[in-house]
Order: C-alpha cells, then structure tokens, then sequence
C-alpha cells in the first residue's frame, strides 16, 4: 500500500501535468517548438547547489563533439569538498530525465547533491543536447565521446564509472552500455564516427571499468500497445500522446513532423527522413530497449571473463514506464545472474521518478542505491 505523501504526490501531479494529458500529439509538438530555447537558459547551477559549497563543489566545463553534427553540451563536475572527507572509487554520470526535450530540474540537481554529499562519490552532469537538436543517434554518437575523453580525465583516474539517469536519463543509461556492447561485437555501427581498431580498444577498457547501472523510471518501451493505454488511465504524469511526440521527435528528429517549422538555427543539419516510415521502427532496441537486452548475453558470450553487472531499475506502478520495465525486467532475469544481477524495485502507486521525490518509497530506494555506490 501506498505511503499518504505518495497518494498526495499522486493528485498533486494529476493537477500539475492535467493539460498535458489531454494535449493532442500535435500540440505537444507545438509546445516543444514554442520552448525549447528557453530550457537551455535553464541549465545553471540552482541557488540551493551554489550555497552548499560545505557538502558539494560544482565546476562548470563544455564538451564539444567532433564529426558531423559535433554537439556542445554544459558539463557540470560536482565534486566531493576536502573538508567534507574523501572521495569515494567511483565517478556516477548522471543523465537527467526530462522526455528527452527539457533540461535538468531542481529534482535533478537534488539527487547528483545527495550522491555527492551522503555517499562521497564525484558526479558529472552532462547537460545534454535534446530535442529536437538532437536524436538518438546524435546523442550515442556524442556520449560515447564524451565518456571517452572521461575515462582518460586525470580527476577520475582508476575509479569506476557509474551511469545513473531518470526517465530519459534512465534510457541514456541502459543505451550507453548496449551500445558499448553492440560495438564490440560487431553489431554496432556509430553514426557520422568511424571507430577503428584503436577506438575499439578505448570502448573496451571502458566496458572494463564500468560499475553498476542505476535505473529511476526508465524509458525502456516506444511501442504503443493496450496494455500501455490502460497505464495511461492512471498515470498522472506521462500519457500515450506525450510518448508518440517525444518518440517521433528522438528516433526520427525535426523530419518526423514536418508540418511544424521547430525555428532551427541556421547551421543546423536537418537528419534525412528515415527509410522506414512504418511504426515498426519504435520496436528497434536500439529505441525500444526492453527488446535488446540480449546484447548482453551475446556480450558475454564473447568475453566469458567478464563478470556480471549489476543492473538496478526502480519503478512505481502508477508510470508508463512500468510496462517496458516489467517486460525488460523477465528477460533481464532469463539472461542468468552470470550474465547480469538485475534488482527490481517495484512500488505500488508511486509515480513515475518517485526516487527523485519527496516520500517514504523515495527512502528505500536510496537504500539500495547507496549500497551499490558503496560496493
């Protein structure tokens, strides 16, 4: 049974996002052309992060991507103060929710404060390009990257390398690793990148040194089904509506819904239309990840040295997401403890993030977080 904050939690959310729901796919669309330049003013270090320099030092830095369609992203490094104690063995990269279109919220910036403070473990904070300047393959392109040039940064020398994100975040997450698979089994093939032989051998070390992945809600599934439209009926924060425009917007870009001028800048490279204008395509797991977790197994197959991964997904059964999760989450355990150890927290009636909330739930699932930070 739910807590009481997390009923409150709940109809708090029905009055929030109520016009949301009952938005048509097209106005969502509308709305993200209408705002997605103001959300990159919003990318600076909130009031209440700047204030807690006892508990958390914040430096801000730029990435820039190389290759056709380089991106430049804010990177925040949030590190552990010396006079807070030591740092702990690993870095979290943490990629924020926000369907893939906004930027970090106060939410965010409250969990990468307590990974840093509570558990002495250094955070980088990509804010990331998102729609509709970017896709999903813009973004594996420069996230691998951006981790690359991360795992060679001095600060983090020797220390494992967490990913962690919410919602989309979560997706960026799971993502990064199967993509890393998928490379290195030749499945794989970076768009606008060449990897070579020498790119492979960076990608491996960097499978080798990757520490668990912390999943909060995670997009996992960007195929519509009945059972996604009964979700929708006691969802109050995400929709069916909300799930077709971010997914056209992500897998497909601006050519997606070219009814709508999205006022790009000038220098912008429109993607080309995909090939495939069917629905088939969402199915993908490179989209729809809860079909592509069998990399994983292939993956070890290939490297049977490689000991398992922990793989940690939290989930509320008032979310969307609760679907893809609880479909990924059988065929995560069909796979073997061998392969990977897949934990699963479900909570009844929470909502989507209810980790990043404030609730009793929230509570347990830092728990379990904290122990594999610590392990």
């Amino acid at each position: 049974m739910p807590s009481f904050r997390a009923y409150l939690t709940s109809w708090a959310v029905w009055g929030l996002y109520y016009r949301r729901k009952r938005s048509s796919e097209h106005q969502l669309l509308i709305d993200v052309r209408d705002q997605w330049k103001s959300e990159y003013k919003q990318e600076v270090v909130p009031r209440f992060i700047a204030a807690a320099t006892g508990t958390i030092s914040v430096t801000e830095e730029q990435f820039k991507g190389d290759g056709k369609g380089g991106q430049e992203w804010k990177v925040f490094h949030c590190a552990v103060p010396a006079e807070a104690g030591a740092a702990g063995d690993k870095v979290v990269v943490y990629w924020h929710g926000g369907a893939f279109i906004n930027a970090a919220a106060p939410q965010h910036w409250g969990v990468v404060h307590r990974i840093v403070r509570d558990h002495h473990q250094a955070v980088v904070f990509p804010q990331y390009t998102r729609a509709p300047l970017s896709t999903a393959d813009d973004w594996c392109r420069n996230a691998l990257q951006f981790v690359l040039g991360l795992a060679s940064d001095p600060r983090y020398k020797g220390k494992q390398i967490v990913h962690m994100g919410d919602s989309a975040g979560g997706w960026m997450s799971l993502r990064f690793r199967m993509l890393l698979c998928g490379i290195l089994l030749g499945e794989e093939e970076v768009k606008d990148m060449e990897v070579d032989e020498a790119v492979k051998e960076r990608i491996k070390e960097v499978m080798d040194a990757m520490g668990p992945t912390i999943l909060i809600s995670p997009v996992v599934n960007q195929e519509m089904s009945q059972e996604l439209e009964e979700k929708n009926a006691i969802d109050p924060w995400l929709s069916t509506t909300l799930l077709l425009a971010t997914r056209s917007l992500w897998v497909r870009g601006p050519a997606g819904s070219p009814e709508i001028d999205y006022d790009l800048p000038a220098d912008y490279i429109v993607p080309p239309p995909r090939s495939d204008l069917t629905d088939k395509l969402y199915s993908d797991p490179r989209y729809s990840l809860k079909n592509g977790v069998d990399v994983f197994k292939r993956y070890h197959d290939k490297y049977p040295g490689t000991p398992p991964f922990h793989l940690l997904t939290m989930i509320g059964t008032y979310d969307l997401c609760h679907v893809g999760c609880d479909v990924m989450q059988r065929k995560l355990e069909k796979l073997g403890d061998k392969v990977v150890k897949a934990d699963y927290i479900e909570e009844e009636g929470c909502v989507h993030v209810y980790p990043i909330l404030n609730m009793p739930e929230a509570d347990v699932a830092w728990v379990k977080i904290g122990e594999l930070l610590r392990e």
